[in-house]
């Protein structure tokens, strides 16, 4: 205080202040507690408001900057205030002040500057602005630790909690993701490839991973809990610069004892398939996962509000196909992907009014029919192989890059997830003005269950008559005269059913059943069609008097009876039971003329009895041999496949491991019938062959010379020859064989 006087003048008081300023700061990096010294620092009137914390700025690791935000406070002294950082400030700060002492690891001299006002009480005409030289004393940096983490298998989202955590000046570069490494599965190991992130706390950071680590990881974190189904382990471990914001002259890492709890991992079981691979089975490892786990519970409740029962278990698989193979048959028993399904009655029979139905689910969760398609060939069929009269096998027909391959590219790999359901329905068939035959409940018509269907032949003509159908979804009912007037459509959908012998000139055994068993989807329409003495692509016009379409009439009992010109008729009923082991076996004879035993294992024994009657002028010898596939493809010596048309094709068919011998040598004297007990343990396709004078002919067109198929199905596995090169009458009466499989016991 200065006090001037004049000896004319009053006294003059004039009060001088100096301003305030910081010295120094000390910081406890354990607590977040900030303690500042300094001179003639004002108190300002009211309550914690002495200092404006947001004015004050403090320099470290980097020369980096952070401005407090923590709240206001009072001095403690007109020397001294303090503070407690709230959780922000202490986050950031751990990375610029990450060493203890008065400079950072980087060698940066720690400084905390005041800017203008920053003590609000001071003369506010005067710049108090203090922004250098104030030191700060850093005291209790630990180094940043993990403790465990845990991840969402379900949204990839992993969770790290630990201790000292420092952010780091910038942005999505608090935390180093590529120095995290995780173990589960059988004790592997796999480093983070996603990007850099902030973090949330000092003790906490989320990681949303990207596609490419959730894929790797599914096979790592595989369970839920703190351990792999291999019995490992969960870890994840931080190699050294991990944290970024942490002094980097300091070994950070921590690399083990950071368990992690892993959360909605849908819960799988191995299930050992079959697949073959040219004349062998091999084993793949298909998952069964809980349908509940695997589909929204949207759809779920959208399936139940339609009356549909789906499976408890949904089957993955991607596997690799054996070279130049295309399509494969995976056969499963239905109880295993459905153990909730039940079939039967309450008298404990099949239920009539229980169908089948099989599902695709695409990469979204969504479903799609996948009951069997005779056009692509593809799709699921059950079958009742113990002859009780419930379906007890799944046969998933897949081709590479079709309908149920998800990846959709024709790549040698299939990729499918499937499930099954049934549902209660009662269909019955309508006609339509255009000769199609509709097959539909007519409460729901829009599900695609699967319709069992028998054809028997009733009557035959004097010609030898090619009978097939056509299928036409609802969908297409808008266009089906179009469809049904095109050539070419009908030559590309059109499906064998059988062929009828003459009625006459023709040596039979009594055995001899002419029936097959087929296949409608709940909702489609279909019309049947003849060929005199031909075949469809003889023809090159539906104006041609070989062809013909079939009349139909609707019996009482809601069955059918077809007929067309010269006194040719079947019959077709739907089948209360699921077709039985002998339809398994005839279920690509629509292709071609051909056993399929894919459907058994090494091991499996298949017996029953063998018919066979001639009325032929020839002598022929008659055998089978195993093709890799419906379409008749055989291994070579070499192990190379030959496709019927290749070169080579009749030798290797005819190689003594591809000829099966308990069908070898067939013969029987002409206008007579003749039957043997066989037993046959095969796991493949066999194809009939026949050697007649110097020709050797066989069911596929394109291994014969002429181009003609000289196999015909005359009903679900029984086989008509023509052994006459060129086609001769094409009566297929001139050997007959026929097969009449027992149910199996095991």
């Amino acid at each position: 205080m200065l006090i001037t006087s004049n000896a004319d003048q009053d006294i003059q008081i004039i009060k001088l202040s100096n301003p305030p300023t910081l010295t120094s700061a000390t910081y406890n990096a354990s607590n977040g507690a900030l303690v500042i010294t300094g001179t003639n620092l004002p108190a300002n009137s009211a309550a914690t408001n002495d200092i404006d914390i947001s004015k004050l700025t403090l320099t470290g690791e980097g020369s980096s900057t952070y401005t407090l935000t923590s709240d206001d406070v009072e001095l403690t002294s007109s020397t001294e205030f303090s503070l407690n950082l709230n959780a922000a400030d202490q986050l950031q700060l751990a990375g610029l002040l990450n060493k203890n002492g008065t400079s950072s690891g980087g060698g940066t001299t720690y400084n905390i500057a005041a800017a203008e006002d920053w003590a609000p009480g001071a003369d506010a005409s005067t710049d108090i602005a203090d922004l250098t030289g104030n030191a700060i004393t850093v005291s209790n940096v630990a180094a940043p630790t993990l403790s465990s983490a845990t991840y969402n298998n379900s949204t990839g989202v992993l969770t790290l909690s630990g201790s000292n955590l420092p952010a780091h000046p910038g942005s999505s570069n608090d935390i180093d993701v590529s120095k995290l490494t995780i173990t589960g599965g059988s004790g592997s190991t796999y480093t983070l490839t996603t990007g850099d992130v902030e973090l949330t706390s000092a003790t906490a950071v989320s990681i949303t991973l990207n596609s490419t680590d959730q894929s790797n990881l599914d096979s790592l974190l595989n369970k839920n809990g703190t351990a792999s189904s291999q019995g490992t382990t969960y870890n994840i471990a931080a190699a050294d610069d991990w944290a970024p914001g942490a002094d980097s002259s300091t070994d950070i890492a921590d690399l083990t004892g950071n368990a992690i709890t892993v959360s909605n991992v849908v819960a799988t079981e191995d299930l050992l398939l079959y697949l073959q691979s040219k004349l062998k089975k091999t084993q793949v490892t298909a998952s069964l996962t809980l349908a509940a786990d695997t589909l929204s519970q949207s759809i779920r409740s959208n399936l139940n509000s339609k009356g549909i029962s789906l499976a408890s278990k949904v089957l993955e698989l991607t596997q690799s196909l054996p070279e130049k193979q295309t399509e494969a048959n995976l056969n499963l028993k239905l109880a295993t992907v459905a153990p909730n399904l039940n079939l039967a009655g309450s008298n404990g029979e099949r239920s009539k009014d229980k169908k089948f139905l099989y599902y695709n689910i695409d990469d979204q969760g969504a479903l799609s029919s996948f009951n069997y398609n005779p056009i692509t060939r593809t799709g699921a069929r059950l079958y009742d192989t113990d002859g009780d009269g419930l379906g007890d096998l799944v046969s998933v027909a897949h081709r590479d890059g079709q309908t149920g391959d998800l990846d959709g590219k024709s790549n040698g790999s299939l990729s499918l997830k499937t499930t099954a359901a049934t549902i209660d329905l009662n269909p019955v068939f309508s006609g339509q003005d255009n000769g199609l035959l509709t097959l539909a409940d007519p409460t729901d018509s829009t599900t695609a269950a699967a319709l069992n269907l028998q054809a028997s032949l009733s009557s035959s003509s004097n010609a030898a008559n090619a009978i097939g159908y056509i299928i036409l979804s609802a969908e297409e009912a808008a266009d089906a005269d179009t469809i049904l007037k095109d050539l070419d459509q009908l030559k590309q959908r059109a499906v064998s059913l059988f062929s009828s012998l003459e009625a006459s000139d023709v040596t039979l055994h009594d055995a001899f059943r002419f029936s097959r068993s087929l296949q409608l989807l709940n909702g489609q329409s279909i019309r049947f069609f003849s060929t005199a003495d031909s075949i469809l692509s003889d023809l090159t016009s539906l104006s041609d008097s070989r062809f013909s379409w079939l009349d139909h009439t609707i019996n009482s009992d809601g069955s059918l009876a077809v007929s067309g010109n010269n006194n040719i008729a079947f019959s077709l009923s739907q089948q209360d039971t699921d077709p039985g082991l002998a339809a398994l076996i005839a279920q690509q004879q629509h292709i071609a003329a051909s056993l399929d035993f894919s459907a058994f294992t090494e091991g499996q024994t298949v017996s029953g009895t063998l018919y066979t009657a001639r009325e032929a002028s020839f002598d022929s010898l008659t055998g089978f041999y195993r093709t890799v596939d419906s379409q008749g493809r055989v291994l070579a010596a070499d192990g190379s496949l030959i496709a019927p048309g290749e070169a080579g094709y009749t030798k290797a068919a005819l190689l003594d491991s591809n000829r099966v011998t308990a069908l070898d040598n067939l013969s029987v004297d002409d206008n007579k019938t003749k039957d043997a007990d066989v037993s046959l343990t095969e796991f493949c396709c066999l194809a009939p062959f026949a050697k007649v004078n110097d020709n050797t002919f066989f069911a596929f067109d394109a291994a014969n010379a002429d181009g003609l198929s000289h196999f015909q199905a005359l009903g679900d596995n029984l086989f008509g020859l023509e052994d006459t090169l060129g086609g001769g009458d094409l009566d297929y009466d001139d050997f007959i064989l026929g097969f009449n499989f027992k149910a199996l016991t095991t």
